[in-house]
């Protein structure tokens, strides 16, 4: 998938892309598509944003939610990687790998389910677009 830049987009789909990271500072729920399928997505550090993902979704409560980076620096700073988790990454991200690592014990119990674990993915397109370049932070979503 090419990487896609604020600059090279459409003037509609700039506005787009704007207004759902508008919606996401703002503890709203967004839709948008992924590299694999679309997703529902909220701010990770907002837990009554992320409620609202799990209301809308009627996903059980004790389910982990898994978590859009904006880019694969911040993957220290929300898990506790692994040599392993490390070569996949280099190997597959952007893409449509999710690693399963320890979570950092200021990620949110309502995004881990209280698992202590956490499900990353940095993904490509517009979702990446969408957190690289507005967001700048975490977006917990659901496939499907």
């Amino acid at each position: 998938m090419p990487d896609l830049k604020m600059d090279n987009l459409p003037e509609s789909l700039r506005r787009q892309v704007e207004q759902a990271a508008d919606i996401l500072r703002g503890g709203g729920v967004v839709a948008y598509p992924t590299d694999t399928v679309y997703g529902l997505g909220a701010d990770a550090y907002h837990d009554e944003a992320v409620r609202k993902v799990y209301a809308v979704k009627q996903r059980p409560p004790g389910l982990p939610l898994p978590v859009l980076l904006a880019d694969a620096g911040q993957l220290h700073r929300i898990s506790m990687s692994s040599p392993l988790a490390e070569r996949l990454i280099e190997r597959f991200w952007p893409g449509g790998l999710t690693v399963v690592l320890w979570a950092q014990p200021h990620v949110p119990e309502i995004v881990t389910a209280g698992t202590g674990t956490v499900a990353l993915r940095l993904p490509e397109g517009l979702a990446g677009l969408l957190t690289k370049f507005r967001l700048r932070k975490t977006l917990a979503y659901r496939d499907r």
